[in-house]
């Protein structure tokens, strides 16, 4: 009998901390910068990004038929 009565007591002591409370994500601002990256780059910096974004075909690439 005196174990159940230690065992009762045991469990209600909490095994494990509460939960902690959720933080909301406050909105993101909305900034005014421009919609456009390459406004204000240089001409040297858009010519290399014009480089390097220039589409490269992969030989035996069939695109998909349309419906």
């Amino acid at each position: 009998m005196r174990m159940k009565e230690e065992h009762q007591q045991k469990r209600k002591t909490p095994t494990r901390p509460g939960k902690l409370p959720l933080r909301r994500r406050s909105p993101t601002p909305i900034s005014s910068a421009s919609l456009n990256p390459m406004e204000g780059a240089t001409v040297a910096t858009a010519a290399r990004l014009a480089n390097f974004l220039k589409f490269v075909p992969t030989p035996g690439f069939k695109p998909p038929r349309k419906k």
